[in-house]
């Protein structure tokens, strides 16, 4: 029997996720929003009817639609890594990223983190991981390598803590901490991972000085 792969499939659970990231974010109302993979629309219409932002795709039937649905959005052709390391968006202090991708969202992440833009002081991040099934396959996963070499090759029971650490070290690229962490698994088998996080820009961002190790 062949799948369907259904867009926003688990849409109740990304919407309420959306929600209390951007409320502990206290960015709930009239969010300025940075959106990596628009798909069919239906998140940004049930949780950014008021927001500004930036929506991007790479099929050219949905860029059509998310322009017309979206009047006053910069809308996007193109792969996401790609103009988000070449600096799309990098004039702009995003509230929100949204992060929901087919698969795995960290070349997208990487691009936006590690890519010089403007930042807001406190972000609210927002993400869909496709990719924890590959964990079960065996083998090296790519970006994976420092977590597999601790807890194994099968990284299946641990991905959302993995998945924290991995973000923690990602973000600190463009000086955020991670103050508010909420993650959980979904999909048919739990081969989904939702989380989202806050993030704060850190005290020492300026600092050449190392990061000093808590007292014991």
């Amino acid at each position: 029997m062949r799948i369907v792969q259904q867009d926003n499939q688990h849409l109740a659970l990304k919407v309420a996720l959306r929600q209390e990231t951007m409320r502990v974010a206290g960015c709930l109302s009239m969010p300025c929003v940075c959106e990596t993979h628009g798909g069919t629309g239906d998140l940004a219409r049930l949780c950014y009817a008021d927001a500004t932002g930036m929506v991007i795709d790479r099929d050219t039937d949905r860029v059509d639609r998310l322009a017309f649905t979206r009047p006053t959005w910069q809308v996007y052709e193109g792969d996401a890594p790609t103009v988000l390391a070449s600096g799309l968006g990098a004039e702009t202090a995003w509230d929100v990223l949204d992060c929901d991708p087919y698969g795995s969202p960290w070349t997208t992440l990487e691009a936006f983190f590690v890519t010089p833009r403007a930042l807001a002081p406190i972000m609210a991040l927002i993400v869909t991981d496709g990719s924890r099934q590959k964990q079960r396959l065996g083998g090296t996963v790519y970006g994976w390598e420092p977590w597999q070499e601790h807890y194994g090759q099968n990284l299946w029971d641990v991905f959302l803590r993995c998945s924290r650490d991995r973000a923690t070290a990602l973000v600190r690229h463009a000086g955020y901490a991670l103050s508010w962490w909420h993650g959980r698994y979904g999909g048919r088998t739990g081969q989904m991972t939702y989380w989202g996080a806050v993030l704060r820009q850190r005290e020492d961002r300026y600092s050449d000085e190392p990061a000093q190790a808590p007292a014991a």
